[in-house]
Protein backbone atom coordinates (compact mmCIF):
# COMPACT_ATOMS: atom_id res chain seq x y z
CA UNK A 1 0.00 0.00 0.00
CA UNK A 2 2.85 2.32 0.73
CA UNK A 3 4.37 1.72 -2.70
CA UNK A 4 0.95 2.27 -4.40
CA UNK A 5 0.52 5.57 -2.54
CA UNK A 6 3.93 6.72 -3.65
CA UNK A 7 3.12 5.81 -7.23
CA UNK A 8 -0.14 7.71 -7.07
CA UNK A 9 1.62 10.76 -5.64
CA UNK A 10 4.22 10.60 -8.40
CA UNK A 11 1.46 10.45 -11.01
CA UNK A 12 -0.24 13.40 -9.35
CA UNK A 13 3.01 15.37 -9.38
CA UNK A 14 3.48 14.58 -13.05
CA UNK A 15 -0.03 15.83 -13.79
CA UNK A 16 0.65 19.00 -11.81
CA UNK A 17 3.94 19.43 -13.71
CA UNK A 18 2.08 18.99 -17.02
CA UNK A 19 -0.45 21.61 -15.95
CA UNK A 20 2.33 24.02 -15.01
CA UNK A 21 4.04 23.36 -18.36
CA UNK A 22 0.76 24.05 -20.17
CA UNK A 23 0.28 27.25 -18.19
CA UNK A 24 3.84 28.33 -19.03
CA UNK A 25 3.18 27.67 -22.73
CA UNK A 26 -0.04 29.68 -22.52
CA UNK A 27 1.83 32.50 -20.81
CA UNK A 28 4.47 32.38 -23.54
CA UNK A 29 1.72 32.59 -26.21
CA UNK A 30 0.11 35.52 -24.39
CA UNK A 31 3.51 37.22 -24.12
CA UNK A 32 4.01 36.77 -27.90
CA UNK A 33 0.59 38.31 -28.63
CA UNK A 34 1.41 41.26 -26.38
CA UNK A 35 4.79 41.63 -28.09
CA UNK A 36 3.07 41.59 -31.50
CA UNK A 37 0.59 44.23 -30.31
CA UNK A 38 3.42 46.39 -29.02
CA UNK A 39 5.22 46.08 -32.36
CA UNK A 40 2.01 47.08 -34.19
CA UNK A 41 1.60 50.06 -31.88
CA UNK A 42 5.19 51.09 -32.57
CA UNK A 43 4.57 50.84 -36.34
CA UNK A 44 1.40 52.94 -35.98
CA UNK A 45 3.32 55.47 -33.89
CA UNK A 46 6.01 55.62 -36.59
CA UNK A 47 3.36 56.22 -39.29
CA UNK A 48 1.80 59.00 -37.19
CA UNK A 49 5.24 60.53 -36.64
CA UNK A 50 5.91 60.46 -40.39
CA UNK A 51 2.56 62.14 -41.10
CA UNK A 52 3.29 64.83 -38.53
CA UNK A 53 6.67 65.43 -40.14
CA UNK A 54 5.02 65.69 -43.55
CA UNK A 55 2.47 68.18 -42.19
CA UNK A 56 5.30 70.24 -40.66
CA UNK A 57 7.10 70.26 -44.02
CA UNK A 58 3.90 71.35 -45.79
CA UNK A 59 3.33 74.05 -43.17
CA UNK A 60 6.89 75.21 -43.68
CA UNK A 61 6.33 75.46 -47.45
CA UNK A 62 3.19 77.54 -46.91
CA UNK A 63 5.04 79.73 -44.42
CA UNK A 64 7.83 80.27 -46.95
CA UNK A 65 5.36 81.18 -49.69
CA UNK A 66 3.48 83.54 -47.37
CA UNK A 67 6.75 85.17 -46.37
CA UNK A 68 7.72 85.62 -50.04
CA UNK A 69 4.26 87.04 -50.74
CA UNK A 70 4.69 89.53 -47.92
CA UNK A 71 8.08 90.45 -49.28
CA UNK A 72 6.59 90.99 -52.74
CA UNK A 73 3.74 93.04 -51.28
CA UNK A 74 6.26 95.10 -49.38
CA UNK A 75 8.24 95.65 -52.56
CA UNK A 76 5.07 96.66 -54.44
CA UNK A 77 4.11 98.99 -51.63
CA UNK A 78 7.53 100.56 -51.84
CA UNK A 79 7.19 101.00 -55.60
CA UNK A 80 3.75 102.59 -55.25
CA UNK A 81 5.05 104.81 -52.47
CA UNK A 82 7.90 106.00 -54.70
CA UNK A 83 5.43 106.48 -57.54
CA UNK A 84 3.21 108.55 -55.26
CA UNK A 85 6.19 110.65 -54.19
CA UNK A 86 7.13 111.25 -57.84
CA UNK A 87 3.56 112.16 -58.78
CA UNK A 88 3.33 114.42 -55.74
CA UNK A 89 6.48 116.17 -56.87
CA UNK A 90 5.21 116.52 -60.42
CA UNK A 91 1.70 117.61 -59.40
CA UNK A 92 2.53 121.35 -59.07
CA UNK A 93 4.25 121.36 -62.46
CA UNK A 94 1.38 119.51 -64.09
CA UNK A 95 -1.12 121.85 -62.48
CA UNK A 96 0.80 124.88 -63.74
CA UNK A 97 1.07 123.42 -67.23
CA UNK A 98 -2.65 122.50 -67.18
CA UNK A 99 -3.52 126.05 -66.13
CA UNK A 100 -1.55 127.51 -69.03
CA UNK A 101 -2.61 125.01 -71.71
CA UNK A 102 -5.88 123.59 -70.31
CA UNK A 103 -8.02 126.02 -72.24
CA UNK A 104 -6.47 125.06 -75.57
CA UNK A 105 -6.60 121.33 -74.81
CA UNK A 106 -10.20 121.65 -73.59
CA UNK A 107 -11.22 123.45 -76.75
CA UNK A 108 -9.46 120.88 -78.91
CA UNK A 109 -11.08 117.95 -77.05
CA UNK A 110 -14.49 119.62 -77.25
CA UNK A 111 -14.00 120.16 -80.95
CA UNK A 112 -13.00 116.51 -81.50
CA UNK A 113 -15.97 115.27 -79.44
CA UNK A 114 -18.32 117.59 -81.30
CA UNK A 115 -16.90 116.42 -84.62
CA UNK A 116 -17.38 112.75 -83.72
CA UNK A 117 -20.93 113.40 -82.49
CA UNK A 118 -21.79 115.40 -85.59
CA UNK A 119 -20.40 112.70 -87.89
CA UNK A 120 -22.46 110.04 -86.13
CA UNK A 121 -25.54 112.28 -86.33
CA UNK A 122 -24.98 112.91 -90.02
CA UNK A 123 -24.66 109.21 -90.76
CA UNK A 124 -27.92 108.43 -88.99
CA UNK A 125 -29.61 111.46 -90.59
CA UNK A 126 -28.45 110.41 -94.05
CA UNK A 127 -30.04 106.97 -93.62
CA UNK A 128 -33.27 108.57 -92.44
CA UNK A 129 -33.25 110.97 -95.40
CA UNK A 130 -32.89 108.07 -97.83
CA UNK A 131 -35.90 106.35 -96.24
CA UNK A 132 -37.90 109.61 -96.34
CA UNK A 133 -37.06 110.14 -100.01
CA UNK A 134 -38.18 106.61 -100.91
CA UNK A 135 -41.43 107.14 -98.99
CA UNK A 136 -42.05 110.45 -100.79
CA UNK A 137 -41.53 108.91 -104.24
CA UNK A 138 -43.74 105.90 -103.44
CA UNK A 139 -46.44 108.11 -101.89
CA UNK A 140 -46.65 110.17 -105.11
CA UNK A 141 -48.19 107.15 -106.86
CA UNK A 142 -50.57 106.31 -104.00
CA UNK A 143 -54.06 107.85 -103.61
CA UNK A 144 -53.98 111.55 -102.72
CA UNK A 145 -57.75 111.85 -102.90
CA UNK A 146 -60.21 109.21 -101.71
CA UNK A 147 -63.93 110.06 -101.82
CA UNK A 148 -65.41 107.11 -99.96
CA UNK A 149 -63.72 104.61 -102.25
CA UNK A 150 -65.72 105.83 -105.25
CA UNK A 151 -63.16 108.21 -106.65
CA UNK A 152 -59.44 107.85 -106.04
CA UNK A 153 -56.62 109.86 -107.57
CA UNK A 154 -52.92 109.66 -106.92
CA UNK A 155 -50.53 112.56 -107.18
CA UNK A 156 -49.51 111.40 -110.63
CA UNK A 157 -53.18 111.22 -111.73
CA UNK A 158 -53.78 114.78 -110.61
CA UNK A 159 -50.56 115.94 -112.29
CA UNK A 160 -51.55 114.56 -115.71
CA UNK A 161 -55.25 115.37 -115.34
CA UNK A 162 -57.17 118.09 -117.12
CA UNK A 163 -58.23 121.47 -115.74
CA UNK A 164 -55.35 121.57 -113.26
CA UNK A 165 -53.66 124.90 -112.55
CA UNK A 166 -50.00 125.27 -113.37
CA UNK A 167 -49.16 126.11 -109.74
CA UNK A 168 -50.67 122.81 -108.58
CA UNK A 169 -48.80 120.95 -111.32
CA UNK A 170 -45.51 122.50 -110.21
CA UNK A 171 -46.26 121.67 -106.57
CA UNK A 172 -47.09 118.05 -107.42
CA UNK A 173 -44.05 117.72 -109.67
CA UNK A 174 -41.87 118.92 -106.80
CA UNK A 175 -42.89 115.93 -104.66
CA UNK A 176 -41.08 113.14 -106.57
CA UNK A 177 -38.24 115.50 -107.46
CA UNK A 178 -37.82 116.39 -103.78
CA UNK A 179 -37.94 112.68 -102.81
CA UNK A 180 -35.22 111.84 -105.35
CA UNK A 181 -33.14 114.77 -104.10
CA UNK A 182 -33.42 113.44 -100.55
CA UNK A 183 -32.34 109.96 -101.68
CA UNK A 184 -29.30 111.33 -103.54
CA UNK A 185 -28.32 113.70 -100.72
CA UNK A 186 -28.64 111.00 -98.05
CA UNK A 187 -26.88 108.28 -100.07
CA UNK A 188 -23.93 110.51 -101.03
CA UNK A 189 -23.66 112.28 -97.67
CA UNK A 190 -23.91 115.65 -99.37
CA UNK A 191 -23.29 118.72 -97.20
CA UNK A 192 -26.48 120.15 -98.72
CA UNK A 193 -28.57 117.26 -97.30
CA UNK A 194 -29.87 119.35 -94.41
CA UNK A 195 -30.83 122.19 -96.72
CA UNK A 196 -32.55 119.73 -99.08
CA UNK A 197 -34.59 118.24 -96.22
CA UNK A 198 -35.51 121.73 -95.00
CA UNK A 199 -36.62 122.80 -98.49
CA UNK A 200 -38.70 119.65 -99.02
CA UNK A 201 -40.47 119.70 -95.65
CA UNK A 202 -40.96 123.45 -95.62
CA UNK A 203 -42.24 123.44 -99.18
CA UNK A 204 -44.82 120.71 -98.58
CA UNK A 205 -46.18 122.14 -95.33
CA UNK A 206 -45.93 125.71 -96.59
CA UNK A 207 -47.97 124.96 -99.73
CA UNK A 208 -50.55 122.91 -97.82
CA UNK A 209 -50.85 125.59 -95.17
CA UNK A 210 -51.28 128.27 -97.78
CA UNK A 211 -53.98 126.27 -99.58
CA UNK A 212 -55.81 125.53 -96.33
CA UNK A 213 -55.80 129.18 -95.31
CA UNK A 214 -56.90 130.20 -98.81
CA UNK A 215 -59.72 127.63 -98.81
CA UNK A 216 -60.77 128.69 -95.32
CA UNK A 217 -61.11 132.34 -96.21
CA UNK A 218 -62.72 131.48 -99.53
CA UNK A 219 -65.45 129.34 -97.95
CA UNK A 220 -66.13 131.10 -94.62
CA UNK A 221 -67.54 134.48 -93.58
CA UNK A 222 -66.84 137.30 -91.15
CA UNK A 223 -68.91 135.70 -88.40
CA UNK A 224 -66.68 132.60 -88.19
CA UNK A 225 -63.57 134.77 -88.33
CA UNK A 226 -64.73 136.87 -85.36
CA UNK A 227 -65.68 133.68 -83.50
CA UNK A 228 -62.19 132.23 -83.96
CA UNK A 229 -60.58 135.53 -82.87
CA UNK A 230 -62.79 135.64 -79.74
CA UNK A 231 -61.91 132.03 -78.90
CA UNK A 232 -58.19 132.76 -79.30
CA UNK A 233 -58.49 135.86 -77.08
CA UNK A 234 -60.35 133.86 -74.42
CA UNK A 235 -57.61 131.22 -74.40
CA UNK A 236 -54.97 133.94 -74.12
CA UNK A 237 -56.69 135.55 -71.15
CA UNK A 238 -57.12 132.16 -69.43
CA UNK A 239 -53.50 131.10 -69.98
CA UNK A 240 -51.63 134.34 -69.35
CA UNK A 241 -53.61 135.92 -66.49
CA UNK A 242 -52.11 135.59 -63.00
CA UNK A 243 -54.12 133.47 -60.58
CA UNK A 244 -53.64 135.92 -57.71
CA UNK A 245 -52.72 139.59 -57.70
Amino acid sequence: MTEGAVTARCALLRMAEGAVTARCALLRMTEGAVTARCALLRMTEGAVTARCALLRMTEGNFSGRYARRRTMDGSSAGVWARHGMVMGALAPRLALRGATTGGDFGREEDGVAAGVGSRMTRQAANKVLVAIGIAAVVAFFLPFLDLGGLIQASGFDVLVGEDVSWTLRLALLGLPIGGLALIVAGATGSPKARLTALAFGGGVYGYLGFQLVRAFFATTGVGLWLTLLAAAAALGVALFTKKRD
